[in-house]
């Protein structure tokens, strides 16, 4: 007997090393490898807003979220 399989799709979305910073104004720690960067935090928020991340089933992170072990405030938390 062959059982059936759920062949439902699931938008999965993953994001990686995203290096964010306690403030917005805030350089990234890598300044030999990239320069001193900046722009993390904003970016990030853009992407929060994109349709590819409001329409997806499950959102991934892995790697460095934050760049010194200090998340911006409100990282954690989910406006509707």
């Amino acid at each position: 007997m062959v059982k059936s399989v759920d062949t439902q799709a699931y938008r999965i979305v993953h994001l990686s090393d995203l290096h964010l910073t306690a403030r917005d104004t805030d350089r990234r720690s890598e300044p030999k490898l990239f320069g001193p960067l900046r722009g993390m935090n904003v970016a990030f928020r853009t992407i929060l807003r994109s349709p590819q991340i409001n329409k997806a089933d499950v959102v991934l992170i892995t790697g460095d979220i934050t760049d010194r072990g200090i998340p911006p405030p409100g990282l954690f938390s989910r406006r509707q």
